[in-house]
């Protein structure tokens, strides 16, 4: 079987889905993609690249789950909601996205496609760059505690955890638009 890319990067998240990030390398992804880890090399550069991709990975299936044509309130709750089902998804994935670097380091195309689904619904580019930092560190932080092997237990008699992650998404977005309502 063709050793590409994305092929690499689906078994590494299988792999730390299996063995968690801590057992995460590449003679273990090597091993389960039956290939020497020199290969590997031809195709990401490094380790952490594959972190890289692996996150890449995450943000991409939340960018194309999240609703079209619902304006940029609904956009932003909708993409929030799917972030953070691209996270629970997956094993460690809030660690994952921490540690990873970007890929894209051309920030005017990096701005423009991120905030193009909330510019179509009227928000500038900055503000939309914005807010949607501001949901992804609010979801990454999230579910940093919902996957945490030492606290969610605890956290989970205390609350319900999508009742309240959807509390504080929506106080969040409604904020963003009752900022937006006011005189400069």
């Amino acid at each position: 079987m063709k050793l590409e890319q994305e092929r690499i990067v689906a078994a590494a998240l299988a792999l730390v889905n299996r063995e968690g990030l801590s057992g995460f390398n590449l003679r273990a992804l090597a091993l389960m993609l039956n290939v020497r880890a020199s290969a590997l090399y031809w195709h990401v550069g490094s380790k952490d690249e594959i972190v890289a991709r692996m996150a890449k990975m995450l943000y991409e299936r939340a960018f194309d789950a999240a609703p079209k044509g619902v304006g940029w309130q609904g956009w932003l709750l909708g993409f929030g909601r799917a972030f953070r089902a691209s996270l629970l998804g997956q094993r460690d994935s809030a660690q994952i996205c921490t540690m990873a670097r970007l890929l894209d380091t051309n920030i005017p195309t990096l701005m423009e496609r991120i905030a193009a689904p909330m510019v179509e619904g009227g928000i500038d580019k900055a503000s939309a760059v914005s807010m949607q930092g501001a949901v992804i560190a609010y979801t990454l932080g999230w579910v940093v505690y919902e996957q945490s092997s030492t606290l969610h237990d605890t956290l989970e008699q205390m609350y319900d955890f999508t009742e309240s992650y959807e509390r504080g998404l929506t106080a969040m977005v409604r904020g963003f638009a009752a900022d937006r309502s006011k005189p400069p």
